[in-house]
């Protein structure tokens, strides 16, 4: 068994396409998309009890349930979605302040 098929790597390529229009890996500065919501949202960056939680967190939480869904059920929309986590999580990740909370 292939650990990615097809509608993973559609799934990434759509994440780097997202990255390089909205975050463009510069810390301290807010995404393209940037939208508030507060106070769980304040310049696209996700807040809980004012701290910051990091798309890479949510990424990772995400994947640890999704990854064994992927195993079980072969859905094009949940294959795509963890293609798209998996490069999230890692571009979160090369940021300087990825462990500043």
């Amino acid at each position: 068994m292939r650990p990615l098929n097809n509608w993973n790597i559609i799934g990434v390529l759509i994440a780097i396409i997202f990255i390089n229009v909205n975050f463009r890996n510069q810390t301290g500065t807010p995404p393209t998309l940037a939208f508030n919501w507060y106070p769980y949202i304040r310049n696209g960056s996700i807040f809980v009890n004012d701290i910051h939680v990091h798309h890479w967190f949510i990424c990772f939480t995400l994947l640890i349930f999704l990854v064994p869904c992927q195993i079980t059920n072969k859905n094009p929309f949940l294959l795509i979605i963890n293609g798209m986590l998996l490069v999230l999580m890692i571009q979160g990740l090369l940021y300087e302040d990825r462990f500043d909370f």
